[in-house]
């Protein structure tokens, strides 16, 4: 496979890197809040945009690659993707919002053992 512009910057090799990666809403938590002691509680989850979504997204290229920021189409084509993205379409979607509380006793924690929990 070719190596593209992105390979410049790793001298050895980048065949180790990743890209780009998918999380599911679990490893998304993982990620925010790896210890023992969960220290955010999910409030909500919610899902949006599929067809519309990676469409949109590949549309608007050509606008960005030209720094038409402001062209009427753009603006369309971000207008559908805004809508695409309120549809639930379940684990399906291509997005995932994660609404997080922070309880008030972890918070009182927090302050207490200063940046060790970030």
């Amino acid at each position: 496979m070719r190596r593209g512009r992105r390979d410049d910057g790793y001298r050895a090799d980048s065949d180790g890197v990743v890209w780009h990666q998918h999380f599911s809403r679990d490893e998304l938590i993982d990620l925010i809040d790896p210890g023992f002691e969960p220290r955010f509680e999910v409030e909500a989850t919610r899902y949006g945009g599929l067809i519309l979504l990676p469409l949109g997204d590949l549309m608007r290229w050509p606008f960005y690659r030209l720094k038409l920021y402001r062209n009427p189409v753009l603006r369309l084509i971000d207008r559908v993707m805004a809508w695409d993205l309120g549809i639930d379409y379940g684990r399906a979607s291509f997005t995932i919002l994660l609404v997080l509380r922070k309880p008030a006793s972890s918070s009182a924690q927090s302050i207490c053992r200063g940046t060790q929990n970030l």
